[in-house]
């Protein structure tokens, strides 16, 4: 079967009463092409306890306690063909359920990937807001706008996190940020730094840090060596435990 190196997949999974926490669950990718393995996901809490928007612990999940939310990350391969369909397979209180979704797969991504050049962009900070009207809409705000990204990058090794607590349309920008947070004090010669996707109060402007890293959705994640490139970047959720292997990198 023709198809595209590993890529990671995370997923929320729901039913009628909200998100289910720490369930058995399986991911299978399928098109024209052909169908690829069953692939167990894991789920990944956030170390902080942060909850994302709507999470909640049914009785009888196997993992998760009162508190924590999280996600489930499984590795696979895409199949070839433009077009491929996903389905979730869970075990949760006694029952099976599947979710099934749809997605078109694209030659490249405009999204700096893994080993490419970072973005040197100026980014707002607490002296400059560069045109954007929140600076953090952390409550209260993270201390991770002291100084501008464009000069730090290319000259230290940086994580940059693309994404609004508030505005957040995925409901994991606010649990990142706090996993991104946890970190920093351990790491104090890489420069860890924030931006807003948006320039407003609502989610429909881009602010110039998300137009130069081309991104359409948040949050995202990025850590990057001191030579300026990408090592590891990472959409949607992310834990401290991925996090941390990808500052050993760098």
């Amino acid at each position: 079967m023709a198809g595209r190196k590993d890529q990671r997949f995370t997923l929320r999974i729901d039913d009628e009463e909200g998100s289910i926490l720490g369930a058995k669950a399986t991911l299978r990718l399928a098109s024209p092409s052909g169908i690829g393995p069953k692939v167990p996901l894991r789920f990944t809490r956030f170390s902080n306890g942060a909850l994302s928007e709507s999470e909640h612990d049914h009785e009888g999940a196997e993992e998760g306690g009162e508190g924590e939310g999280g996600f489930y990350l499984g590795f696979t391969g895409v199949p070839g063909g433009r077009f491929v369909d996903l389905v979730a397979q869970v075990r949760h209180e006694g029952a099976v359920r599947f979710g099934f979704a749809a997605f078109e797969v694209k030659k490249s991504s405009p999204v700096p990937a893994d080993g490419s050049p970072g973005i040197s962009v100026p980014s707002p900070t607490t002296s400059d807001l560069r045109g954007v009207k929140n600076l953090c809409t952390r409550d209260p705000a993270c201390p991770m706008h002291s100084v501008s990204l464009d000069s730090v990058v290319g000259k230290k090794p940086v994580v940059l996190v693309i994404g609004s607590p508030r505005l957040c349309s995925s409901g994991v920008c606010g649990p990142v940020l706090e996993e991104v947070l946890s970190l920093r004090q351990g790491h104090p010669d890489i420069e860890f730094l924030h931006a807003e996707p948006f320039i407003g109060d609502t989610p429909t402007e881009l602010s110039p840090v998300a137009l130069a890293w081309k991104i359409d959705t948040e949050p995202w994640t990025f850590v990057m060596g001191a030579d300026g490139k990408v090592s590891r970047r990472f959409e949607g959720p992310v834990a401290v435990e991925e996090l941390n292997m990808a500052l050993k990198q760098i």
